[in-house]
């Protein structure tokens, strides 16, 4: 299994390319050698029909075939069993399986059995074709790890050299092996090893020597005379109170307090917090104490505890290393190593995790099992183990107390709450990061937007996400994009991220103009019009200043909805040239999904189209279109997701067509399981039948077109799909069953926080449970954030807790009806931030629910009908709920206004409003769609309990954003007053806007 960073994709023009990377470290100095002495200890030649037991494989398959052995399949890693000296030589000869798609020869040394693949040394054959000789030669290969230098010979000729400032050893990094992401042959192979070991090759302890201190099973035995604190800090180990014990063994700073503070620290009962310096601070404490009285200890200790330094909930190649080796050096006089041990299963665990590997799991969980028989109440052990370790007793829902139904939906909104307040509590770094890499930082997003932005609430996980964000834009994105790589990858860190902003702080300027900025990259970099006359993605590669237009590197696929979604949400609010660009690429799509070129079904999505000719089959003549190895990033749903939100934003009917074609093929009966021939009809309507089910957790797209058309034919088919709660209380408004469905998820929410938050080793498999079904009933929506996803929500909140519940059980654009609850002993005023209805004067109802004649009905106390006038989407009136009763509100549409579209939306942001000695430095932006009128910007200092006039200035009308670039006006002034100030664009209102909440800020010095 690789635990490191994936192989870079390699160069697309189809020359030799010769590398090696080096993926996990260590930290001493290195000088070049001089002549050495090889000697051959290990040879194979293959000549047998299996791997035998000298071979582990890691990943398969991999096997032998005509006296050679053979690997295939994406990342296939296959090592020996047996270890090796730090410094080795590999020869053998290797050739590219001439069935499978040209890729990298690889080998590896330096490699573990638990993590696989090390240093890996590659010989580059990407996208050579099949009939270039290269393709079908045999090379003959060399590797030496000699030192601290590894050098590379292809067929005698040196290709490669590298010093890297750490390099791989050490008891468990000591294996060899072969690598694969498609197919390899290799013979004759000789491992030759120095006879001498070379002069600057590190060492690594590979035992502990006898020590004044051992452990006795979870206690602490005297070997020698010790000091009364020490003494003192081993009765308190021995008691379990390692805080005391710690104390004890800091008074002193000799060698054995500090091999008391190692046995504390290494302990499995002692917690750690995840930003932790006791293990470093303890590495820097043997350092100097070996430095002042050297000769008194052995310096293994030093080591192994610079080692110990390296252990932490991160996905870091020296933690992975570390464990290895602290593991590899045995029990014996080892305060770090079942430390160690639960480290090394915890990184196994999260790979399993990653790769949705279940042996690995379970390879894990034997691990802690073993630690668990030592350490029974460790509460994080028990968790990895299986068993149910409870928290937040007083989240429960009390339905004694509360109707079941709000006392389900609050706990589980509460209990997400409080995992993503402790991510950023316990996790978060300055500059925004969760140390589950950027990459995967941002997928989180998918699921905690819709929780976050469910109420004003949780400033905390609103700010929290606001940082990560501005994390994302300041570290990883250039001109709003990021780096180049295949379009799921590359595309991730901005879509995932800035569009969640134009949320989340709906109306802020900074985030619409960032993310209008990420439009103009994508569309003057990436895309670009195709023959057809429609706008096409390049290719499925591209990135920073990079598009690869190869035949390998792939047409416009499905997941290029994910950079789309910059379009998608930039139209949503309001920029209409997004708009338009997003309906024409997805018109380009629906042109080709109804088309039936080269055999394809009407309604069946293709798997690409490509640039330039807008054709579905490869430009190659050679391939057809359904050829899996040249659509490499297809995603088929993914496309319906986005011709169902053209619909959305268009209005127009065709639209539609697509997933009623598509339908007709996914209902047609009886099911076809045998799929035939790939291509063939069978085979399209195969893959055709599963549209309905896929992934409804996330989106059901039966019920986006639903919720689209009005359409109910394909309800059944929206029940079946499971997933989920709301969208069958959507359709059959049956509130028992969907009480069921909030008691399992708040039920599943109740034990293993940890396993949940700080124990995340992969953040990207840190998605919130039911988010699409606790954000639906609070909000209406019917569809997620994720890539396409069409925005559905009707409602949501500002109050000033999260103690309520609120369901809505109806909403159009002209109606909305929902039923609130708060668990307060006081009346809280709840906002309603309203979404989808259209302007006009509305009849607005609320009172207390009523029992009705029968369980499922329901009568209400009705209140005096009031009046409210609906101007701008995310206003709504204020309502005040009484605690312990469910609050039923309706608005109805009585009067329509006419939509005036364009108009201006003079904005402030604190992003770009800076308060410096003695002056701020002011923005006014516009992110209309039209020029706003001259306007005045008042600047006031608070005096008490009054606001007072400092300044105010006329500033000029300002266009309206054109070719996605910002339009701003910035001016400098004087202030003298220790604050705080209140900034404001057009306080009177002379103007009307598209958002009025962003133009007045409050700035503090």
């Amino acid at each position: 299994m690789n635990v490191f960073p994936s192989l870079p994709t390699l160069q697309s023009n189809g020359r030799l390319s010769c590398r090696i990377m080096s993926l996990a470290l260590m930290f001493m100095c290195f000088s070049v050698s001089g002549q050495s002495e090889w000697k051959l200890v290990w040879s194979d030649d293959f000549d047998r029909d299996q791997t035998g037991p000298e071979w582990l494989v890691m990943t398969g398959p991999a096997g032998i075939r005509d006296g050679q052995l053979h690997l295939r399949g994406h990342g296939v890693t296959i090592l020996t069993r047996r270890s090796f000296a730090h410094d080795i030589r590999l020869e053998y000869q290797a050739r590219q399986d001439p069935e499978a798609a040209p890729v990298d020869l690889s080998s590896t040394t330096g490699a573990s059995p638990v993590f696989g693949w090390g240093h890996l040394h590659s010989h580059g054959l990407n996208n050579v074709p099949a009939d270039d000789p290269r393709f079908q030669a045999t090379w003959d290969m060399r590797v030496e790890k000699e030192g601290r230098r590894i050098r590379f010979w292809v067929n005698d000729e040196l290709v490669h050299q590298e010093e890297p400032d750490e390099i791989l050893g050490g008891p468990g990094m000591d294996r060899i092996g072969f690598v694969t992401w498609g197919g390899m042959l290799v013979d004759n192979l000789k491992v030759y090893e120095r006879v001498t070991p070379h002069p600057d090759s590190p060492v690594f302890p590979r035992h502990l020597p006898d020590a004044p201190l051992a452990r006795d099973g979870r206690h602490l035995t005297i070997r020698a005379d010790v000091s009364p604190d020490v003494r003192e800090g081993i009765g308190h180990f021995n008691r379990g109170d390692h805080a005391a014990a710690l104390e004890a063994f800091r008074r002193e700073s000799d060698f054995t307090s500090l091999l008391g503070q190692a046995y504390v620290l290494g302990d499995p009962l002692y917690q750690e917090p995840f930003h932790h310096p006791e293990f470093r601070d303890l590495a820097d404490a043997f350092e100097e104490c070996f430095r002042q009285s050297p000769g008194t200890f052995p310096q293994a200790w030093v080591m192994a505890a610079r080692e110990f330094a390296e252990l932490k909930m991160r996905r870091t190649r020296p933690g992975r290393t570390a464990v290895i080796r602290l593991t590899g050096i045995g029990g014996k006089n080892n305060p770090f190593y079942h430390k160690a041990r639960m480290y090394l299963a915890r990184y196994h665990y999260w790979n399993g995790m990653e790769g949705g590997r279940g042996a690995m799991i379970q390879t894990a969980r034997s691990w802690m099992e073993d630690l668990r028989r030592t350490w029974p109440d460790q509460p994080v052990i028990r968790q990895y183990c299986g068993e149910e370790v409870p928290w937040g007793e007083h989240l429960k829902a009390d339905t004694s107390k509360h109707p079941a139904w709000a006392a389900f939906l609050r706990e589980a909104y509460a209990r997400n709450i409080f995992i993503m307040e402790r991510f950023f509590r316990e996790r978060q770094t300055p500059d925004g990061q969760l140390h589950g890499g950027w990459g995967d930082d941002v997928e989180l997003l998918r699921t905690w937007v819709q929780i976050a932005g469910i109420s004003t609430a949780p400033t905390t996980v609103r700010h929290g996400i606001g940082r990560l964000c501005q994390g994302v834009w300041d570290h990883v994105l250039v001109d709003g994009y990021g780096g180049f790589s295949d379009v799921e990858h590359s595309s991730e860190d901005s879509a995932d991220s800035v569009p969640s902003m134009l949320f989340l702080q709906y109306g802020d300027p900074l985030w619409v103009e960032r993310n209008l900025q990420s439009c103009r990259r994508i569309r003057t970099r990436y895309m670009d019009m195709d023959e057809k006359g429609y706008p096409r993605f390049r290719s499925s590669y591209f990135g920073g200043d990079r598009v690869d237009t190869g035949l390998h590197d792939g047409p416009d696929v499905g997941y290029c909805a994910r950079p789309m979604k910059h379009f998608l949400w930039a139209a949503w609010q309001g920029h209409e040239p997004s708009r338009d660009w997003f309906v024409q690429w997805a018109d380009g799509w629906r042109a080709a999904t109804m088309n039936t070129e080269a055999g394809k079904l009407p309604g069946v999505a293709p798997l690409g189209i490509w640039y330039p000719g807008g054709t579905i089959s490869p430009p190659s003549g050679q391939h057809s279109w359904h050829d899996d190895q040249l659509h490499r990033w297809q995603h088929v749903p993914m496309m319906h997701d986005a011709i169902l939100a053209a619909y959305r934003l268009s209005g127009e009917r065709k639209f539609l067509e697509p997933w009623r074609k598509a339908m007709e093929w996914a209902t047609r009966g009886p099911l076809i399981r045998d799929e035939g021939q790939r291509g063939s009809e069978e085979w399209q309507i195969a893959m055709t039948s599963h549209l309905p089910s896929h992934n409804p957790a996330e989106q059901n797209r039966a019920f986006l077109y639903r919720w689209l058309s009005d359409d109910p034919v394909y309800d059944e088919y929206i029940l079946r799909a499971g997933g989920g709660f709301i969208f069958p209380y959507r359709l059959n408004g049956n509130l028992d069953a969907l009480t069921s469905g909030l008691e399992k998820a708040a039920t599943r929410l109740r034990s293993n926080l940890e396993l949940q938050t700080t124990e995340v080793l992969s953040t990207d498999r840190a998605a919130l449970h039911h988010a699409i079904d606790i954000f639906g009933a609070y909000t209406g929506a019917v569809t997620g954030f994720r890539d396409a996803a069409t925005p559905t929500f009707a409602v949501t909140y500002d109050t000033p807790s999260t103690g309520f519940a609120a369901l809505v059980v109806a909403a159009s654009s002209e109606r909305i009806r929902l039923w609130l609850y708060q668990f307060g002993n006081e009346p809280m005023p709840v906002g309603l931030r309203l979404w989808q209805l259209q302007q006009g004067r509305y009849s607005l109802l609320q009172g207390p629910q009523l029992d009705g004649e029968r369980p499922s009905q329901h009568r209400y106390g009705w209140g005096q009908p009031e009046t409210y006038l609906h101007e701008r989407r995310a206003e709504g009136p204020t309502v005040i709920v009484p605690p312990g009763r469910v609050w039923v509100v309706d608005l109805r549409l009585l009067e329509a206004r006419d939509i005036e579209e364009d108009l201006a939306d003079l904005a402030l942001s604190h992003g770009t409003t800076l308060l410096l000695e003695d002056y701020l430095h002011v923005t006014v932006h516009n992110i209309g769609r039209t020029a706003s009128a001259a306007a005045s910007l008042s600047v006031e200092t608070r005096k008490g309990d009054m606001w007072k006039p400092l300044h105010v200035q006329e500033i000029p009308s300002i266009m309206a954003p054109a070719d996605w670039k910002p339009e701003r006006f910035s001016i400098r002034i004087p202030v003298s007053d220790p604050g705080p100030f209140r900034v404001s664009v057009d306080s009177q209102n002379h103007q009307q806007e598209m958002v009025e909440t962003n133009n007045s800020l409050l700035i503090h010095r």
